[in-house]
């Protein structure tokens, strides 16, 4: 499947998963940086502008967890789901790659779709360098002419 109904099932069918959705379809997630602790200047941290302040700061901080903690329970769900597409000749190629480990044992998606797009577009890209001598020795000698071809 492409990316583009990966993402639309995933939007579909996890539940709070709209932004991987997106993120998918982008390759990117949006930015999900903390939210800066407001500074107070010296004897001002009673004044309501302040507290205000700390007080919008906590909502931020809130909201800001609830995403990460969202993001970080769905995203395994969507690198299985995401695995699980690809062709054991992918995964093979996939797992070759320096970087798999890593990617694997945090479950990356993004990291995922990035190898997949590197292995899709390489054009050596077996677990085994005899592997691939051998195949490709078997392509060179599989190639005929067709009966229907012309000499010239």
């Amino acid at each position: 499947k492409t990316t583009q109904e990966i993402a639309e099932y995933v939007g579909r069918t996890v539940e709070g998963a709209g932004e991987f959705r997106t993120a998918l379809q982008k390759m990117k997630f949006a930015n999900a940086t903390p939210p800066a602790h407001p500074v107070a200047e010296k004897g001002k941290e009673t004044e309501p502008e302040y507290l205000g302040k700390v007080e919008l700061y906590r909502l931020e901080l809130k909201e800001y967890m609830s995403r990460k903690n969202n993001r970080d329970k769905i995203e395994p769900q969507v690198f299985s789901l995401i695995l699980g597409q690809c062709t054991e000749a992918l995964r093979d190629r996939i797992a070759a790659d320096s970087q798999w480990a890593t990617i694997d044992d945090k479950d990356d998606v993004m990291g995922l779709l990035r190898l997949i797009r590197e292995s899709m577009s390489q054009q050596n890209s077996t677990m085994y360098r005899l592997h691939a001598l051998s195949d490709a020795s078997r392509a060179w000698d599989g190639l005929c002419q067709g009966e229907k071809m012309k000499n010239s």
